[in-house]
């Protein structure tokens, strides 16, 4: 269904309704009533300039965050069934970078529950920033900081890096994907999938997209009539803002799209391109139906909660941190 107009608040929360999916706009506040929600955060980049030492930027704002949307929650009844990271979470795929993100998923399962989910995707710097995409004789070069993997060709070290995420947040319970580097999982009554790009440049392989085309069908079968929320780090080019320039979409996002255009009931969440959620264009709506929203670094402060009510509509709602409180980016009520 096309795109009716919408008012200048559709950059402080949007809409999408199931299905057909209808207009992005703004309810009244209170006639707002939630059945579900969680929070995505993406590009963490918790950092360091070497692989041994203390990372230069821990990730503290991660804990800071959860802690700031449990508060509203906690206030209005409603709680906070997941949060998923949208890739990035580390900046070069250092030991150390590592171990300190672990640590702020363990603050997260402190004030959550240890089966709280978390579901979280690689982005780009999880490939350890992209060194290895050169050649392979550059990957070889900047390899020696694992030693867990062979110094091999530059599929064994792409391969190598997922491996890593594995070990060091899957196995250990840091996140609870439950696919390796990808995840589908029912939260809430809800289908939660996500899936990891292949390599640096942001490729989805065929495996990936044949795992992607099986969660959905098998979604759509489960909970017919229900919004399915799909996680990946890069965008589809031509969507949400800055899609559109030079390695800030997936590269084969014809592919990507083509599969979402027969489920209208998806919402493709993003990151990647380090863009404010606070303008029209980090969402974006298919004339096939689904829709995409993208969101800015966890750095930035900003982060959104999606929520569905009773009958499936979907709300995003992006917030900044700030003074340790959660605040929505116009008070639209």
């Amino acid at each position: 269904m096309k795109k009716r107009a919408t008012s200048l608040l559709l950059i402080f929360s949007f809409l999408f309704a199931f299905a057909p999916l209808c207009a992005m706009g703004v309810a009244a506040a209170d006639s707002w009533q939630p059945v579900f929600r969680y929070l995505h955060i993406s590009d963490e980049h918790i950092t360091a300039s070497t692989p041994t030492g203390t990372p230069t930027s821990t990730g503290t704002q991660i804990s800071g965050v959860v802690r700031a949307a449990k508060a509203i929650a906690d206030r209005d009844g409603v709680p906070i069934s997941a949060v998923t990271a949208g890739g990035d979470q580390i900046s070069a795929a250092y030991p150390n970078e590592y171990e300190a993100l672990v640590a702020r998923f363990g603050e997260i399962h402190d004030l959550m529950g240890e089966e709280f989910p978390i579901l979280a995707v690689l982005g780009n710097h999880d490939y350890n920033n992209g060194y290895f995409a050169k050649s392979d004789s550059v990957a070889k070069k900047y390899a020696y900081i694992w030693n867990e993997y062979p110094h091999g060709n530059r599929a064994e070290i792409l391969a190598g890096y997922r491996s890593v995420f594995v070990d060091r947040l899957v196995k250990t319970g840091a996140v609870q994907n439950n696919e390796g580097v990808h995840y589908h999982k029912v939260v809430g009554g809800f289908h939660m999938i996500g899936i990891s790009i292949d390599d640096y440049d942001g490729n989805l392989s065929k495996e990936t997209l044949s795992f992607l085309s099986a969660a959905l069908r098998t979604a759509r079968e489960d909970a017919p009539g229900k919004p399915i929320f799909v996680n990946c780090h890069y965008p589809i080019y031509g969507t949400t803002t800055s899609s559109t320039d030079g390695g800030c979409a997936v590269p084969n996002s014809g592919d990507l799209s083509a599969l979402l255009d027969g489920y209208p009931e998806v919402i493709l969440t993003t990151g990647h391109t380090h863009c404010s959620a606070n303008v029209p264009t980090a969402v974006w709506q298919s004339p096939k139906g689904w829709g995409t929203v993208s969101t800015n670094t966890l750095p930035s402060g900003e982060f959104f909660m999606v929520e569905v009510d009773k009958n499936n509509t979907v709300r995003y709602i992006p917030y900044i941190l700030s003074s340790g409180k959660a605040i929505p980016m116009k008070d639209y009520r």
